[in-house]
């Protein structure tokens, strides 16, 4: 594989609890795109990925900050191998055995193990570009597109398109009732309108600070309604192709059920729903959603009926 072959990596991003994971699985299984399954390379840009790395090892360099995000990456690289945040369904077990541990050693080693050394900006990009090429040669067959799902990379879009000058970043977009719903429901989460509030408030800032930013980047950035995605799958996946320039495009072998994605709207409370639409006004106007519970009663009756 060559650099040019992930240079137009597909991010699909959003919130969390936004529909991310089902769509890049949909994505991931045409033959034009891989994956690995429904798990996220988090090693990008989570707490101690290659975004961290570049800041410690470039700009902010200091030789103990250098040493702890090595620390950090090599936790970070045990918790998505088999055994730790996944289980037996770790990111290694798409890949041949022995692969993940060699480039991530060998990777680490280029960087300088142990004593980590300064790098400049180009040279910290020419080896994360060097190790991605190698990590993830095994899944991607020729003219392939990786695909990745972590919600939060359009947080990260400046220094992602840096990493991968061709990226595309699909921001898969759910009504914030709905995100919160989900997120009371998670055991990692808050559970509590308030919470949801507190924690989403932050989410959605970075996303629209970032989104100004790629949406400069022509032909970079593409927002779709989850909720359309599973009422009009036929449309929607046609804008996706037209996106992607990706004619054959489909996501006919994903089954999107209308009534589980808006289960929400008989689950919230007419207060909750009135406490978000309030404090999120903005959001409902840059995502173009609808805030009146009745509207979406009276629409998901339609959709289900289809």
């Amino acid at each position: 594989m060559v650099q040019s072959e992930i240079d137009r990596t597909v991010f699909v991003c959003g919130t969390g609890r936004s529909g991310t994971t089902v769509t890049q699985v949909a994505l991931g299984a045409n033959e034009g795109f891989a994956n690995f399954g429904e798990l996220e390379a988090r090693f990008l840009v989570e707490y101690g990925g290659l975004v961290d790395l570049y800041r410690m090892l470039g700009h902010d360099y200091g030789l103990e900050r250098a040493i702890e995000s090595i620390r950090l990456f090599r936790k970070l690289m045990r918790e998505m191998a088999v055994g730790g945040l996944y289980g037996d369904l770790g990111i290694d077990a798409h890949l041949p055995d022995g692969h993940y541990a060699r480039v991530v050693g060998t990777f680490v080693d280029r960087l300088g193990g142990d004593t980590p050394r300064h790098r400049s900006d180009d040279e910290l990009m020419a080896l994360f570009r060097e190790f991605l090429v190698e990590f993830l040669d095994p899944i991607l067959g020729p003219g392939q597109r990786w695909v990745d799902g972590t919600p939060h990379t359009l947080m990260r879009a400046r220094f992602l398109l840096q990493l991968f000058p061709g990226a595309q970043f699909l921001h898969v977009t759910r009504d914030p009732r709905a995100v919160a719903a989900s997120l009371m429901r998670q055991g990692w989460g808050p559970d509590d309108v308030v919470g949801c509030g507190d924690w989403l408030e932050n989410v959605y800032a970075r996303l629209a600070t970032e989104t100004r930013y790629v949406e400069r980047a022509p032909g970079a950035y593409l927002q779709i309604r989850f909720e359309e995605l599973c009422s009009d799958v036929d449309r929607t996946t046609q804008r996706i192709a037209d996106f992607l320039d990706e004619p054959d495009l489909t996501f006919s072998m994903i089954e999107f059920e209308v009534g589980h994605v808006n289960a929400w709207v008989g689950e919230i409370s007419s207060e909750d729903s009135r406490y978000l639409t309030d404090r999120f006004s903005w959001v409902y106007d840059w995502l173009g959603y609808e805030r009146d519970l009745g509207w979406w009663r009276s629409h998901m009756a339609d959709w289900m009926g289809q």
